[in-house]
């Protein structure tokens, strides 16, 4: 498993979805020692994809607060999307992928981002 760290270089995570499956990425965090950090010390996660990294509109949202995002008690944030959200993505996103990106806030609700812009591509499926 990879493993991350605040304040450092942040790792470029590149993932693709076949249409129609269910999804799941965990990604540990952890702090500039290289320790996972604490469940208590985060209050929320969440990632956003997008058309490109300046695009303003959000093609899917992963958050702790509509259950799309978990943290882990190891202090890991896990994204998920259901088969039936992952469907409908080769159809509205564009075909070379799009971006995205995770950040957690603190319990101190301080912002940290946890990845580099990343793509994100949806597999289209034939049979249906």
């Amino acid at each position: 498993m990879t493993t991350f760290r605040l304040g450092s270089s942040l790792p470029r995570i590149d993932v693709t979805v076949r249409a129609g499956q269910a999804m799941e990425l965990t990604v540990p965090v952890l702090d500039a020692a290289g320790v996972a950090v604490v469940v208590a010390e985060l209050a929320s996660a969440r990632a956003q994809v997008r058309e490109s990294q300046a695009a303003g509109t959000v093609l899917h949202t992963f958050s702790t607060d509509d259950g799309g995002a978990t943290i882990g008690d190891d202090g890991s944030v896990t994204l998920s999307a259901t088969a039936e959200q992952t469907a409908d993505w080769p159809a509205t996103w564009p075909a070379a992928g799009a971006w995205w990106d995770l950040e957690v806030t603190d319990a101190d609700g301080e912002p940290h981002q946890i990845t580099a812009p990343g793509r994100m591509t949806a597999l289209s499926r034939v049979t249906r």
